[in-house]
């Protein structure tokens, strides 16, 4: 096995189980109902239904999104099983992130509260503009049954279908990991690290205080800021053209 292979077939798994390990934590720490610790009291869809949108959002755009990029670095597989797995991974994701958007827009609707009242918001709605669009364009240049489209077309869209699907990822990653952030400033859990005497103070670090039993959201932020790195750490080493 060649380094290069090496790294590509390491960055591949590590995408894939930390992204399976984000959406398990974050399913513990939204299904947990011991509120005294911070955790989010459970899932129901009457007074719980907010706790749906972490869930299904980590579900959708961080595991099952990192499954249908990688689905063509999946050995074993011929292209057309590949094709098949990309899409569908991707139909997952997109019902996942549509239903994680019903849950909190539900929510802020009972409650009488605003939508799209913060940086979180709107790079969320981006994210899932980009995903879409890039599904769209996706399903009309590769799956059109009425083959419209020509050989010279989808090679001249296939690089940019790449870059929009690791762009709508990044976009993603940045959104649930900001939610995060966010749930936390209404949990209490945000302090602002002052540096040490002997440091220079460049700027203020958020840092989610750690409790006693489990800080499943600081491990979920971590966890999901490697998934990143991991698959974009694949995507560098990748070779488009096989």
């Amino acid at each position: 096995m060649s380094t290069r292979h090496f790294w590509q077939s390491t960055a591949l798994v590590s995408a894939r189980v930390l992204g399976v390990l984000a959406t398990v934590m974050t399913l513990v720490w939204t299904c947990q109902t011991n509120t005294a610790e911070k955790f989010l009291g459970g899932l129901n869809t009457e007074d719980l239904i907010f706790n749906w949108h972490p869930f299904l959002m980590v579900l959708g755009l961080c595991s099952f999104l990192t499954n249908g990029i990688t689905a063509y670095r999946t050995t074993g597989m011929t292209h057309a099983h590949a094709k098949v797995a990309h899409v569908t991974w991707y139909v997952f994701s997109f019902l996942s992130a549509m239903l994680g958007l019903t849950a909190v827009f539900k929510s802020h609707e009972r409650s009488v509260t605003a939508n799209m009242y913060s940086l979180h918001s709107w790079i969320g709605i981006g994210a899932i503009a980009l995903f879409g669009l890039n599904f769209v364009c996706g399903l009309f240049c590769f799956w059109n049954p009425l083959y419209v489209t020509s050989v010279s077309l989808r090679d001249a869209y296939k690089s940019y279908h790449i870059f929009g699907g690791i762009l709508a990822f990044s976009f993603a990653l940045v959104a649930i990991e900001t939610g995060l952030l966010e749930k936390n400033t209404f949990l209490g859990l945000l302090v602002c690290l002052l540096a040490h005497e002997k440091y220079t103070i460049l700027f203020c670090t958020v840092k989610i205080r750690a409790y006693r039993r489990c800080s499943c959201m600081t491990n979920t932020g971590w966890l999901l800021t490697t998934s990143r790195r991991a698959l974009m750490l694949f995507a560098v080493y990748q070779d488009v053209h096989t």
